[in-house]
Parts: C-alpha cells; sequence; structure tokens
C-alpha cells in the first residue's frame, strides 16, 4: 500500500503540475521574466513558448530523471550500493527490499520536487502580473528552504531506515 500511495502521489503531483502550467501559461505575457535578481527584479526574459516549452522540460525532466535512475538500482551490483549496514542489506536475501526502499524513497523526492517546481511556477506567473515584473524574494526563500528541509529530512528517514536493520520489515 505504502508503494502504491507513493506512486499515487508522484502521479499526482506530475498532474498538477502540467494542468497548472498550461492553465497559467495563459495568463503570461508575450514576453515572460523568467530570472531576477536577489532584489526581486526582473533580469532574464524568454518568449511565453519558450518559458511553457523548458518549464515543462525542466519540471517533468528533473523528477523523471531521477526516478528512472533509481529504477535502475536492482540492476547494478549489491557492492554499487552505499548504505548504512552494508553487509546486511547487500546480502542477497535483502538487496531487493533495499533497492524498493530507496525506489520509494525516490519517487517521494520526485514528487516532492514537482511540488516545489509548482509553486515556483505559480510565484514566475505571479511575478509577471507585476508592472514592471517583481518576484517576491521572500517567498521564494521560504519556497527554497522548505525544499531543503523536506530533502534533509527525508535523508535522515533514510539513513535512519537503513542504520535500523535490526529487525526491518518485510516491505518499504
Amino acid at each position: 500500500m505504502k508503494n502504491a500511495l507513493a506512486w499515487i502521489c508522484l502521479i499526482a503531483a506530475a498532474s498538477i503540475f502540467v494542468v497548472t502550467h498550461i492553465v497559467w501559461l495563459g495568463d503570461l505575457p508575450a514576453r515572460v521574466a523568467t530570472h531576477f535578481d536577489m532584489a526581486g527584479k526582473a533580469n532574464g526574459w524568454m518568449s511565453r513558448k519558450d518559458h511553457g516549452f523548458f518549464m515543462l522540460l525542466i519540471g517533468l525532466g528533473v523528477p523523471g530523471f531521477a526516478v528512472f535512475m533509481w529504477s535502475l538500482l536492482r540492476r547494478l551490483p549489491p557492492t554499487w550500493v552505499n548504505v548504512p549496514k552494508a553487509d546486511f542489506w547487500r546480502s542477497p536475501e535483502n538487496f531487493p527490499l533495499a533497492c524498493e526502499i530507496m525506489n520509494q524513497w525516490g519517487r517521494w523526492q520526485a514528487t516532492g520536487l514537482l511540488i516545489w517546481m509548482t509553486l515556483l511556477n505559480y510565484q514566475i506567473v505571479t511575478a509577471n502580473r507585476a508592472s514592471p515584473p517583481r518576484l517576491d524574494s521572500s517567498s521564494t526563500w521560504g519556497l527554497t528552504v522548505a525544499l531543503f528541509v523536506f530533502v534533509a529530512t527525508s535523508i535522515g528517514w533514510l539513513f535512519w531506515r537503513f542504520w535500523s536493520a535490526k529487525n526491518p520489515p518485510t516491505s518499504p
């Protein structure tokens, strides 16, 4: 069930990202401010079409690439997988579970990144509604700090999960 939940959340986050991006793209001017300095002043521009393409490419490509790479883990020799309590997790009976734990973790990472990209895209759209375009730097910093906290917390969970290998559960 946990595995299904990770997939459902990932697919939902990707769908929300795509739908909101397409809807918000219509709200953007022909010339979109896409880069901002530390004070929130626009200093980089793209056409609406280019912004639409690159935001979809990066927004779906990075999480998709990460999920794909984690799915290849099972095909690697166990000695290439560096985890806490490596002797335990690299054993033939535990290696498939270790791979599934990391695959599921990768799906949650991709989900978090998609949520972050959706919110960042919203900030870009909001910034372009102002004249001249202006990004709320404090919101962007808050969003970025939230992403770093999410990543750090999830890495901590992953280490804890592998470290507590005395009696590992039979499923992730």
